[in-house]
């Protein structure tokens, strides 16, 4: 009998300290939307031959090229190009559950970023009709999300107040000022791009790919205490 009535004691006992509490703490998220001004291409240049050093010469060739281009085209400078790996590799092929060597393959792998985002389209039907067979991801972002975090934890301090509003409103009592904040930080989403196609192959002269670039969001999350009266 003594532990029952030691048990009723500890469950009653938080919900009396409740009442009399003169604070309250809650939690808020925010989500703010922008345009993507930026955006990142990942393809690779890839080449093969029975002979090791004919596949890196036609591979540094085309890579020349494909390269010189990009940069008259779209006026690109030299931080906007990044190598992403070079790969030097023998290739099989399985013929009759017997491993044959089918030639060296090198696989150069870069990133193109551009800031003129309305150029991606064409940047990637420049790409594919100059040998690139190979785009592994197209990235967007935002520049600078500074303003955007800024509105997410703003909307975020909003969200939490109008929850404590609700609280204190149900519990007959009034809500006072801040008195904490913890912010959480803030994340930044990235947007899937759409692609719209022309033609009906990729690799096609008449190809013209149309992205829609959507929306990225970033959010806060914050932690805020507000006064009890």
């Amino acid at each position: 009998m003594k532990q029952i009535i030691t048990l009723c004691l500890f469950l009653t006992l938080p919900f009396s300290l409740m009442a009399d509490e003169k604070f309250i703490m809650v939690s808020g998220q925010g989500i703010a939307s922008g345009t993507p001004d930026k955006a990142s291409v990942n393809f690779s240049i890839e080449t093969l031959n029975p002979i090791a050093s004919k596949a890196q010469k036609e591979n540094a060739q085309i890579s020349q090229q494909v390269l010189s281009q990009l940069r008259n085209e779209f006026k690109l400078k030299d931080n906007a190009i990044q190598t992403i790996q070079f790969r030097v590799g023998p290739r099989y092929q399985y013929q009759q559950q017997t491993r044959v060597l089918e030639g060296y393959e090198v696989v150069y792998q870069l990133k193109v970023t551009i800031n003129q985002i309305d150029q991606l389209g064409r940047l990637l039907d420049h790409l594919t009709k100059n040998k690139v067979e190979m785009i592994h991801s197209v990235q967007l972002e935002i520049s600078d999300t500074k303003a955007l975090e800024h509105q997410a934890l703003a909307l975020a301090f909003k969200d939490a107040q109008e929850k404590a509003q609700v609280l204190a409103k149900a519990s007959g009592r009034k809500l006072g000022g801040t008195l904490k904040i913890m912010e959480s930080g803030a994340q930044v989403g990235q947007p899937m791009p759409m692609m719209k196609m022309r033609g009906l192959d990729m690799m096609a002269s008449s190809a013209d790919t149309s992205i829609e670039v959507g929306e990225q969001q970033v959010s806060a999350n914050a932690s805020f205490v507000f006064e009890l009266n």
